[in-house]
């Protein structure tokens, strides 16, 4: 009885067992539910799908894209026009900083040139005005500015100051340059020199002098515009001249090109242009030794081109000065050639 008990339980623990493994089994078919063998073992293998990154933007149609792997454009530096012919040959020798240096250091210039025009002109006009009266005003010891200024002052009291005041400007002038109070007092009084009365001549009716005066203001207006047009043009071609790259001196040379043209020793601007570079001593060593430098390159150019293999021609030069064909061929046999 004991042994079919324990048969008896030993079948219901089985059949527990396979009751228990049925169910789990029946989770994981619910669970996955793989149709074949090829189902599952693709999904054992199949690896985890990567998130997906967030797609970049697309670029807009208009938007410039720049290479960065691209090479920057070479920064081209010209010689500054200020430096000596001769410099400016050496400029493209240099370092591209110090290049960058001296560009730099000419802008600052030129802009600084450029702020203080205005009072560079006036200093110029002004000592263009005095320098006739340099002399006298050393004699009297004082600068032209201290003079300049006592003037105008002068002139601003009798502009605008009292009775007083410009009578005792006039006193000090009378007694400052020694004038003769009799003289005055006959100028004052309106008593003119016979010798430097000039006739007058009569006076013309107004209509008549209002036509005159409309033609001749007509003929000045045409003359004007005659000369402001020739000097456009003649501006319009000097400037195309002077930028022209070939005409690279004109800066240097422009003044001797005034005098050659002024004084008619040239034709046009071309022939002024030659000859001011070559009167030039800086630019004239410029173009030597340019010329120089030319032809050592054709020199060792057509020294290449000879040493390049034997000149075909070069037997013919050993060859006896014969005075026909035949003597030159027997020349080229051998004497024993008949015994062979």
């Amino acid at each position: 009885m004991d042994n079919q008990n324990e048969y008896e339980s030993g079948e219901n623990i089985e059949d527990n067992n396979e009751i228990v493994t049925e169910e789990i089994v029946e989770e994981e078919v619910v669970e996955t539910k793989p149709k074949s063998r090829r189902e599952m073992l693709e999904a054992a293998f199949k690896e985890p799908k990567e998130e997906a990154e967030p797609a970049a933007p697309a670029p807009e149609a208009n938007a410039a894209v720049a290479d960065p792997a691209a090479p920057a454009a070479p920064v081209k530096f010209t010689a500054p026009q200020s430096w000596t012919p001769a410099a400016r040959e050496k400029f493209a020798s240099l370092p591209n900083d110090v290049k960058q240096e001296v560009m730099k250091r000419e802008t600052e210039i030129n802009r600084k040139l450029a702020d203080t025009a205005t009072e560079r002109k006036i200093a110029q006009e002004f000592t263009s005005v005095t320098q006739p009266y340099e002399a006298h005003f050393r004699s009297l010891g004082i600068h032209p500015v201290a003079a300049t200024k006592d003037l105008l002052n002068t002139g601003y009291i009798l502009h605008t100051g009292s009775s007083s005041a410009k009578a005792q400007v006039i006193a000090n002038l009378v007694k400052n340059f020694k004038i003769d109070i009799n003289e005055l007092d006959e100028v004052l009084a309106g008593v003119v020199n016979p010798s430097s009365a000039q006739p007058s001549r009569a006076p013309l009716p107004p209509e008549l002098d209002g036509r005159l005066s409309a033609i001749e203001q007509r003929f000045q207006q045409e003359a004007q515009q005659r000369e402001q047009s020739q000097m456009a043009e003649i501006n319009t071609k000097i400037d195309a001249f002077a930028n022209n790259p070939k005409n690279e001196f004109f800066k240097d040379v422009y003044q001797n090109m005034i005098g050659l043209l002024n004084s008619n020793q040239a034709q046009d601007l071309e022939d002024a242009y030659d000859q001011a570079c070559w009167s030039n001593a800086k630019v004239r060593k410029v173009l030597l030794d340019r010329q120089q430098q030319s032809a050592a390159r054709l020199n060792a150019a057509s020294g290449t081109l000879n040493n390049r293999g034997p000149n075909t021609n070069s037997g013919l030069a050993n060859l006896p000065n014969t005075k026909s064909r035949r003597e030159l061929l027997d020349s080229m046999i051998p004497k024993d050639a008949g015994r062979i």
